[in-house]
C-alpha cells in the first residue's frame, strides 16, 4: 500500500502513517505485518482497494472486483468500497458480470451492441 506513495517521493514514515489508515479504512490493521501469501482472497483485495485510493483519486475504476470472490466476500468488498465511495467523495465506476455488484450501484448500464442504462428491478 505504501508503494505508490513512495514511487511519488512521499517519505517513509509519511507513507506508512497514510497505508496504516487505509489498512483501518478496508478493517485489516490487524494483517499489516502479514506477508501477501499468507493473506486470504478477500483481504487481498482489501489491500488492493487502500493501494488504489490512497492517492484519493475523484475517479475509481474497478474492474471485476469481486471476480474471484465468494459471495460472502464478495458482499463485505462492495459494501467497503460503496462505504469509501461515500467517505471520500469519490466516483466509483465497476465493469462486471456480477448481478450482485451491479444492484450495490446507483446507476447501471448494460453494455451489449449499444449502452443503455437499465434500473436495478431489470437486473
Amino acid at each position: 500500500i505504501m508503494l505508490p506513495l513512495l514511487m511519488n517521493g512521499h517519505s517513509r514514515s509519511k507513507a506508512k502513517q497514510q497505508a496504516e489508515e487505509y489498512l483501518k479504512m478496508v478493517g485489516l490493521s490487524h494483517r499489516k505485518n502479514a506477508y501477501p501469501n499468507r493473506l486470504s482472497g478477500g483481504e487481498k483485495q482489501r489491500v488492493a482497494i487502500a493501494r488504489s485510493l490512497i492517492h484519493q483519486p475523484k475517479i475509481v475504476f474497478a474492474d471485476e472486483p469481486t471476480g474471484n470472490l465468494d459471495r460472502p466476500t464478495s458482499r463485505e468488498i462492495i459494501n467497503i468500497m460503496e462505504n469509501l465511495s461515500t467517505q471520500l467523495n469519490q466516483t466509483t465506476i465497476i465493469v462486471t458480470h456480477d448481478s450482485l455488484v451491479a444492484k450495490a450501484c446507483k446507476k447501471v448500464y448494460f453494455l451489449n451492441e449499444q449502452l443503455k442504462e437499465i434500473s436495478k428491478n431489470e437486473l
